[in-house]
């Protein structure tokens, strides 16, 4: 049986991107994580400012709202998806987090406090409290223009916000989006669907950032680079509706994952 342990668990990520491979099945293993120091290159805010724009960053973040939206019109629609609000609300902490590392003095207070309420949002999934839930998504909703900054800005490490189930998680959960537009049979189809999957080609380039705090080996952070810029070039072709570029950079992205999947594959 092929499985992953430990260290392992680079592999288990990068087939994320293949099938979805979740812990929860009992397949993973998670590792000890430690979390990143302060001169993490991942924490770099020149990293930030380079990868992320205003516009993308209002992108990720309205795919997000537009789903919490959808899952807060009543409790008991919250009930029954519980977990797709705790992963919602984790990638909504990820944004908050880049916007503390790529702001200014006030941007970033206000990604910290964008960063809080994505963590309330969690929270009350995992409680299963829809009051406090819709209080978080409207905390989330006020971002920009009307959320209260918060006292400081001080940025988070990657693996504080996201263990590793929560990483897997958001991985599996964007790639689910930017397969479809690839699967679409109709040019109008592949268009329309490309829209939908831009903001969440973004969010994988965000977490292939990220996820270089969670494994020192040199193998692993050269993937997650790959998975970062492969995630830049699909989402840019999502942007331009362009099916043959969309297709070549999901091929890449798919290579660099099953290179990193055969690497780190243990048989028993």
């Amino acid at each position: 049986m092929n499985y992953y342990r430990g260290r392992m668990i680079a592999g288990s990520l990068a087939l994320a991107l293949v099938a979805t491979l979740m812990t929860v099945n009992g397949m993973v293993s998670a590792p000890k994580v430690k979390a990143a120091d302060a001169e993490s290159p991942s924490l770099k805010p020149e990293l930030w400012k380079g990868l992320v724009t205003d516009d993308s960053l209002k992108l990720m973040l309205s795919s997000q709202t537009d789903l919490i939206d959808k899952t807060l019109k009543s409790a008991g629609t919250f009930r029954r998806a519980l977990k797709k609000m705790e992963v919602a609300g984790r990638i909504v902490a990820v944004l908050g987090n880049v916007e503390v590392l790529r702001g200014s003095d006030e941007a970033a207070k206000k990604g910290a406090a964008l960063r809080a309420a994505g963590l309330d949002l969690t929270k009350a999934a995992e409680a299963k409290n829809f009051e406090d839930a819709t209080k978080a998504a409207e905390a989330i909703k006020s971002y920009p223009d009307k959320i209260a900054p918060a006292a400081d800005a001080k940025p988070t490490v990657w693996t504080d916000l996201l263990d590793i189930d929560g990483l897997m998680t958001g991985v599996a959960t964007a790639d689910t989006e930017v397969k479809k537009p690839i699967a679409a049979t109709k040019p109008a189809d592949f268009k329309k669907l490309s829209k939908e999957a831009e903001p969440y080609a973004l969010l994988l380039a965000v977490l292939g950032a990220a996820a270089r705090d969670y494994e020192s080996d040199k193998n692993w952070q050269k993937w997650c680079d790959d998975m970062k810029n492969e995630s830049v070039g699909l989402a840019k072709a999502f942007n331009g509706k362009n099916e043959d570029e969309a297709k070549t950079a999901r091929d890449s992205l798919l290579k660099s994952c099953k290179a990193c999947h055969d690497a780190y594959r243990v048989e028993e």
